[in-house]
């Protein structure tokens, strides 16, 4: 009798190891399921996800129970600093008001391509056609500044010199 009795704890062990071992296995794989996920979610992270085991120690005791091992999670979010800007209410004026050569243009559409490159998770490429757009948005409002100082600059002169000439003229 005392046999049988021996053989059930031993059975009874066995059973508490392979319980033990199929809950550690199913943790690892629910750990690396979820991994797979974030990175789906967030594929453009500056740095990449690492999936590492938290726990790689085999422990005679059920997680949860006092004394056992405690199992700690962090989540990283990757918030960038400073937002890319992409230049589009800038652009939108150079192309209504200082559209010299179409930089104005060329502007916008480089406006929008950063716009469509930040949504879609693509920062870098939103960084360089932001960046076209700065210096296209830069040069047509140089150039559409000097147009209109010259402008105004020339309208000046020939007033000036068409009141001096009339009154030559007609005295």
């Amino acid at each position: 009798m005392w046999f049988s009795g021996e053989n059930n704890t031993a059975n009874h062990e066995d059973h508490k190891k392979d319980t033990h071992s199929r809950r550690r296995l199913k943790s690892s794989t629910d750990s690396l399921q979820i991994a797979a996920e974030l990175t789906a979610m967030n594929p453009t992270e500056a740095h990449p996800a690492e999936a590492v085991a938290l726990q790689d120690r085999s422990y005679d005791w059920f997680p949860g129970q006092p004394g056992g091992p405690r199992v700690d999670q962090h989540t990283t979010v990757n918030i960038p600093l400073d937002p890319q800007n992409d230049h589009l209410i800038w652009s939108l004026f150079n192309f209504v008001y200082g559209n010299i050569f179409c930089l104005g243009l060329m502007a916008l559409i480089f406006s929008v391509k950063a716009r469509d490159r930040k949504v879609f998770g693509d920062l870098a490429g939103a960084r360089h056609h932001a960046s076209s757009a700065r210096i296209l948005n830069i040069m047509a409002t140089v150039l559409t500044s000097l147009s209109v100082f010259i402008t105004i600059t020339v309208l000046i002169i020939v007033y000036q010199l068409a009141s001096h000439y009339s009154r030559y003229h007609y005295n």
